[in-house]
């Protein structure tokens, strides 16, 4: 019965590869108990689309996991300002490893994710040309002092 257990939808339901980018829905994720729960579900840095609806509820016991956890946070609907406030307002907040944007729709969003994934794989591309650069120049050097 379990092997055939395919997990509940929405709960960290994997959605697609796209590009190399794994798109999950964890839109089940209502609390920041259930927040927690999902970021804790992974070992690497997140990109994250997180807001909605205000069910009057504190968001600072997810604000540190959150520091942890997501490398870019995009915020969205009436919650986006509460959830910026717990997260900026905890501790462990560095706004050089942790940076939040604001959109007004979940298509706004998903573009977003996007263009951040493009720069970073334009920086990366930046870094490997310079990398390329400095070894063809340290080869060039090598290869002259070896003709001396």
């Amino acid at each position: 019965m379990a092997e055939n257990f395919g997990g509940v939808e929405h709960r960290i339901e994997f959605v697609r590869e796209l590009d190399g980018v794994k798109w999950y829905n964890d839109s089940i994720a209502t609390s920041p108990t259930r927040v927690l729960a999902g970021l804790n579900s992974f070992d690497q840095k997140l990109i994250v689309i997180a807001g909605g609806y205000d069910k009057k509820i504190p968001f600072e016991p997810m604000a540190e996991t959150v520091n942890q956890k997501v490398k870019k946070l995009i915020l969205m609907g009436v919650t986006a300002e509460k959830i910026e406030k717990a997260v900026t307002e905890c501790s462990s907040y560095n706004s050089e490893n942790l940076e939040i944007y604001h959109v007004s729709s979940m298509e706004e969003a998903v573009q977003k994710v996007w263009h951040i994934l493009c720069l970073i794989l334009y920086q990366l591309s930046l870094q490997l040309q310079c990398f390329l650069l400095l070894h063809v120049l340290c080869q060039q050097r090598w290869v002259h002092q070896l003709g001396r």
